[in-house]
């Protein structure tokens, strides 16, 4: 077999000419002397081992060895030309692939809005999801298997970066038939002997957490009902009047036909979610994500 590594130049001068039919034609389509056109591909020939020209009075014509050569190189100059693209649009953010840590809804809130924006503009950078706790999360980006997480709080970790982006609203989800359905705000105290389901895991913990801290300041321990289920279906135990539940605004889209959201707390009250990666990410279409915040974030 021929030693094939040549200079990728010879090979675009050989395909010139096999499209113009001269060498001369191909010579003024290149901007280079007919003698330069004409030695490359001589020394082209004599690595490949097999002349790929007939050169006669009549023209110059592709040998049937030079015709199959000159299809298929044909054929891989396209794919490495659509391969450097790719690479570009890799490098550039438009494409590629995005690992995502979440702790709550996506149904509707600020995070749908940022990533319903994202995937509209751009449509070739695969989102992929993870739903941990805040701290799982946090975890998976300092060790790169996530790329950027949105968590609760807005802690400042070794190495990585932390913007804080929006805030929710703290609400309980209770059964429509409930005995508070009618009011539109549920004090902690009011609440404190209710039967509290969370999700085992994921963002159950950080609920799980600020049920207690909420509830112990008052001088009580909450009754907490650990569930191995999703979100959905917690909400439909409380619907079954199971207990009730805590969540935010984002999860409003979530809800079940038979439970009400209603205000937790004395007045407004509010948990923080930051966007968190590392300090150095390699992959430069989490600027693109962080971009889309930082306008949504603008307009808000």
């Amino acid at each position: 077999m021929p030693d094939l590594v040549f200079d990728l130049r010879y090979l675009k001068y050989a395909m010139a000419v096999a499209r113009h039919g001269s060498f001369r034609r191909a010579a003024d389509a290149l901007g280079l002397s007919q003698s330069t056109v004409s030695r490359r591909v001589h020394l082209l020939e004599r690595r490949l081992g097999v002349p790929i020209f007939e050169r006669n009075r009549t023209g110059t014509h592709l040998t049937s060895a030079g015709e199959r050569f000159i299809r298929e190189a044909e054929f891989g100059a396209e794919r490495l030309h659509q391969a450097a693209m790719e690479l570009g649009a890799v490098q550039r953010g438009d494409t590629g692939e995005l690992r995502i840590g979440v702790t709550s809804s996506m149904a509707t809130g600020f995070l749908a809005n940022v990533l319903g924006l994202f995937t509209a503009r751009f449509p070739s950078i695969v989102l992929t999801f993870e739903e941990a706790s805040s701290q799982a999360n946090a975890a998976s980006v300092l060790d790169s298997r996530l790329d950027v997480a949105f968590i609760l709080g807005t802690p400042q970790l070794p190495n990585h970066q932390t913007r804080r982006l929006w805030d929710e609203e703290v609400y309980f989800v209770i059964p429509a038939t409930h005995k508070f359905a009618g009011r539109s705000q549920i004090t902690w105290r009011d609440a404190r002997h209710e039967t509290f389901l969370v999700h085992a895991g994921g963002a159950g913990e950080e609920s799980e957490d600020h049920l207690i801290r909420r509830v112990s300041a008052l001088g009580f321990r909450p009754k907490i009902i650990r569930q191995k289920a999703s979100r959905e279906y917690i909400f439909s135990l409380v619907a079954l009047g199971c207990g009730i539940a805590i969540t935010t605004s984002s999860a409003e889209g979530l809800l079940d036909k038979g439970v009400k959201l209603v205000r937790a707390g004395d007045g407004v009250e509010t948990v923080a979610l930051s966007a968190v990666w590392l300090e150095h990410s390699p992959n430069p279409a989490l600027r693109k994500l962080l971009n889309v915040c930082d306008s949504l974030v603008f307009q808000r």
